[in-house]
């Protein structure tokens, strides 16, 4: 399996319980892809990314509705000879590896002042947001991105946009709503004059 790394944490925790790879890789579709070429020794079952594009075969590597629609229809019509609907079956995989919720924000600025924002936080990550403490920072520096993980049930993501003059946040709550920390990161960076 393959996801981004500003994409839900779901599909990772699904996968690691069944003793699954799930690898992460940058932002952008095409690293879904990238990634499926960059490790023949693994057998591709499944990829997706926040901004709602997914791929469910090896060929082709690129977004593919189509065949996400088909494999949805037969999870339906599986759902339905069952007697139970798709919203039963989210509900069960929440109350397996908990409600997932996701936020995002944009903070529109010029690219080169979202670049030297976000370098910035990075020189001096908050250890705090609002009530929540900062456990631990990580740096994924090809892709420009700053994740501060809150424990176990929330992390908050930030860079800035490769392709649009805003900073982009991001964030996760597991059986928690992220978009109130989002609004609050937001107020931390340091836009320059």
């Amino acid at each position: 399996m393959v996801t981004t790394l500003v994409s839900s944490s779901l599909l990772g925790s699904m996968a690691a319980a069944h003793g699954v790879t799930c690898l992460e890789t940058f932002t952008g579709f095409k690293w879904i892809g990238h990634t499926v070429l960059e490790h023949p020794e693994l057998r591709f079952v499944f990829g997706y990314e926040q901004a709602l594009g997914y791929l469910t075969c090896g060929q082709p590597l690129d977004k593919d509705g189509i065949s996400a629609a088909v494999l949805l229809a037969e999870v339906a019509a599986l759902a339905a000879a069952e007697g139970v609907t798709l919203q039963q079956r989210l509900d069960a995989i929440a109350a397996t590896y908990g409600r997932h919720v996701m936020a995002e924000k944009s903070v529109r600025m010029p690219p080169a002042d979202g670049a030297a924002a976000v370098a910035v936080l990075r020189a001096n990550p908050p250890s705090t947001v609002g009530d929540r403490s900062v456990r631990s920072v990580q740096w994924f520096e090809e892709a420009g991105l700053l994740r501060l993980d809150m424990g176990d049930d929330m992390r908050l993501q930030i860079r800035p946009s490769g392709t649009e003059p805003k900073v982009k946040l991001y964030g996760e709550g597991v059986g928690c709503e992220p978009a109130p920390y989002l609004e609050l990161l937001a107020g931390l960076l340091d836009i320059p004059v």
